[in-house]
């Protein structure tokens, strides 16, 4: 029994640690690693044609330092309501990720955000 048991635990262990050497870090941008996870999730899909787009276009703006601007453009009552169609997991991420990116925006223009 405690050779089962001693080799159950061995077989986990090498899982794990092959596991975790394969997983691969991401590298980048948190707030646009956030955003190709929402685009490639189980939810995704399931969001109307308008919330997809809007996903595309925070990305896009994120990546040349213009989330303000689109910011701006759409309005609060539009990032809010994309907020409430995030699942509970990724909506304080984004909001951080956000927060984070209009910073760097701030201090790359010299604007107030």
């Amino acid at each position: 029994m405690k050779f089962v048991v001693a080799l159950t635990i061995a077989a986990m262990a090498i899982t794990y640690t092959s596991a975790a050497s394969t997983a691969k870090p991401q590298k980048g941008d948190p707030f646009i690693n956030l955003i190709k996870d929402i685009e490639s999730s189980d939810f995704f899909p399931n969001l109307t044609l308008e919330r997809r787009l809007l996903t595309f276009e925070m990305l896009s703006a994120a990546e040349t330092k213009h989330l303000k601007v689109l910011y701006d453009r759409i309005g609060y009552v539009t990032i809010l309501e994309y907020l409430d169609d995030l699942p509970e997991d990724y909506q304080h991420q984004f909001i951080m990720y956000s927060v984070d990116h209009l910073k760097v925006e701030k201090e790359y223009y010299g604007y107030d955000v």
